[in-house]
């Protein structure tokens, strides 16, 4: 009954949507994923940014670390630097599973909860940290989760007292994280980072807004801005990170389907697995708050439809970028819906290689990677948008993760642990808050 009522606010958000709103707003900017804005139900601390997930030798380097998926779900945008911010102790903090065979790599994703990692943070002490709680479910049957209970801390000690807490802006800028070790049932040890870290997203949003007034005739058409003029609206900025290094054989099968949420009161007010999806989707706020509220298994239901004609309309916009229609929009739409961030843990992706558009999967051209911390997906999320081309050289807005000599506006921190650009990294690989 209660997805039910979800797919009816759904569907009634839908109808009082215009077309012409997606193309020209000046407002739904790519704030929709990364920034979607704030809300009674959502402050800007429920408010997801972005997810990353990769095999944890592909960052690190070491053989020994294949064994590992490394997932991070960052939030709280527009963190200003210097400032100890905070995880919403009202909140959960979801990380969600679909697991799939082998064989299944190239299927439709259904969107199903095989797994859920649930965060929860206490009120923060006097000394700025919270107390980290951790429930892992997995499914029991066709309907249900089952608990795999509360992680118990491991008896690890870290300056003279249980690393069961978040760790401060200040500790984390003088590289004193704390580690949090869980153990759940069947023996299994979860390992946990959570507190402040460098915004990692990188893009020109106000000369995107641009480009794209410009090709939908409601502006001047331009360009992206150069190298030595493009600006990364994140610089400068930190975000809430939770880092999970989570053992594979917990999760069963070899591909996985990833989306986080964030809910409040067993209700979902926050959804968001691969960047740049809502951004042709959303439309009004009422709109975006819908969608959130739903989970992927209902993106491709017949009360979602609205969503992917809507879909079709916008992506067709996005293809005339370059002045010509390269690839049917509803052919992308396959590929991005339903909304999940898809991983084959089989690949191997070495370290200074990205992994977004390193696995192009069947004939809906499913992105199956995961994401690195330091992948252009903008780049490559347009090009394959505007040109069906998924190497990312189609469309650039040239900004980089590293930045460019002699553009103070764009250029991040050196992951953690890491000597040069693209090198090896070590957990929770996120560069230390600004």
């Amino acid at each position: 009954m209660e997805d039910r009522m979800k797919l009816k606010m759904f569907v009634n958000a839908l109808k009082v949507t215009a077309l012409i709103a997606v193309l020209v707003s000046p407002t739904m900017g790519l704030g929709s994923d990364h920034d979607d804005g704030v809300s009674p139900l959502k402050p800007r601390n429920r408010n997801i940014t972005d997810v990353y997930a990769f095999r944890e030798d592909n960052q690190t380097g070491n053989s020994g670390d294949a064994e590992n998926l490394i997932v991070i779900m960052n939030s709280n945008p527009r963190a200003p630097g210097g400032r100890q911010e905070y995880f919403d102790s009202q909140a959960k903090y979801e990380i969600n599973f679909s697991t799939l065979a082998g064989s299944a790599k190239n299927q439709t994703p259904h969107g199903q909860r095989d797994f859920q990692f649930s965060f929860g943070f206490s009120e923060p002490d006097a000394n700025n940290h919270q107390k980290i709680s951790l429930k892992v479910f997995r499914r029991a049957s066709s309907s249900t989760l089952e608990t795999l209970g509360e992680g118990e801390l491991q008896d690890m000690m870290d300056n003279n007292r249980f690393s069961n807490y978040t760790t401060t802006l200040a500790e984390s800028k003088a590289g004193s994280e704390n580690m949090n070790r869980f153990r759940l049932k069947g023996g299994a040890v979860v390992e946990v980072f959570a507190g402040l870290r460098e915004d990692p997203f990188f893009f020109d949003v106000d000369q995107f807004l641009k480009v794209r007034a410009g090709a939908a005739r409601m502006g001047p058409k331009t360009s992206f801005r150069g190298p030595l003029s493009a600006v990364d609206f994140t610089i400068g900025y930190n975000v809430n990170t939770i880092a999970v290094r989570i053992p594979l054989s917990m999760l069963e099968l070899p591909v996985l389907d990833i989306w986080t949420t964030v809910s409040v009161n067993g209700k979902q007010v926050e959804r968001l697995a691969r960047p740049a999806i809502n951004e042709g989707l959303v439309v009004t706020n009422d709109f975006l708050n819908a969608f959130n509220m739903i989970p992927p298994s209902a993106d491709l239901s017949a009360a979602a439809s609205p969503v992917r004609a809507e879909a079709v309309k916008v992506l067709n916009a996005f293809d005339m970028l370059d002045g010509k229609m390269d690839i049917p929009a509803a052919v992308v739409v396959t590929a991005f819906l339903p909304d999940v961030m898809r991983i084959d843990t089989r690949t191997n992706i070495p370290i200074g290689k990205t992994a977004y558009n390193a696995d192009l999967s069947g004939d809906k051209k499913m992105l199956t990677g995961g994401r690195k911390l330091e992948d252009d997906v903008m780049d490559i999320t347009l090009s394959l948008l505007v040109a069906g081309d998924a190497t990312g050289s189609a469309v650039t807005d040239n900004v980089s993760y590293a930045g460019v000599a002699r553009n103070s506006k764009q250029g991040h921190r050196l992951l953690n642990g890491q000597s040069q650009r693209l090198g090896p990294a070590k957990f929770p690989f996120v560069a230390k808050p600004n």
